[in-house]
């Protein structure tokens, strides 16, 4: 799972990615030297097809939900 504002609305990766591809992203994005050889090699995968730096989906918070006036609630159980 990915959290970001700049995450592509409802996109699924179909690509097989496994925990070094964070390194790898964060390598990429800031210009690093790899740690290791799994994510400095060119078969190394990283996470940035997630991300649209360009054209974000959204760019201010979503409002909250109008909440109910107080005594409004329904408990469904015995």
């Amino acid at each position: 799972m990915v959290i970001s504002p700049f995450v592509k609305s409802g996109y699924v990766s179909h690509v097989a990615t496994d925990h070094m591809a964070g390194l790898k992203f964060v390598g990429k994005r800031f210009n690093l030297q790899p740690l290791a050889a799994r994510d400095g090699g060119v078969n190394a995968c990283d996470v940035s097809d997630f991300f649209n730096y360009w054209n974000p989906p959204w760019t201010s918070p979503r409002q909250n939900p109008p909440s109910d006036p107080p005594g409004n609630w329904v408990d469904g159980l015995p």
